[in-house]
C-alpha cells in the first residue's frame, strides 16, 4: 500500500536557472530514494505531492531527501508544511 504527502519547500527558489529549476532538481532528488512511487511539483500552489512505498522509505527519509538536494546544489532547502494526502 502506497501512502502520500505534499510539503512546500521553503528556501527553494521558484523561478528557475538556466539549467534546470529547483522544484525540478528536487522532484529529481525525490525520485532517486528507493521506495518513491511518484514525486511532482505542481506550480500553481507550490507544492510537492510524493507517493511512496511506506514500507521501503519514509517521511523523514523523503525530507532529508530534499535537504540533500539543497547541499548538492549549492543552496539551503527546508521541507515545510509537511501534509499526508
Amino acid at each position: 500500500m502506497n501512502l502520500g504527502i505534499t510539503l512546500r519547500v521553503k528556501g527553494a527558489d521558484y523561478s528557475g536557472d538556466r539549467t534546470s529549476s529547483p522544484p525540478e532538481k528536487i522532484v529529481n532528488f525525490i525520485q532517486r530514494l528507493d521506495g518513491v512511487v511518484s514525486a511532482r511539483y505542481d506550480p500553481g500552489s507550490q507544492r510537492f505531492a510524493v507517493d511512496y512505498d511506506h514500507k521501503r522509505t519514509d517521511i523523514l527519509r523523503i525530507l532529508r531527501q530534499v535537504e540533500v538536494a539543497g547541499q548538492k546544489a549549492g543552496r539551503v532547502y527546508h521541507p515545510t508544511d509537511v501534509q499526508p494526502t
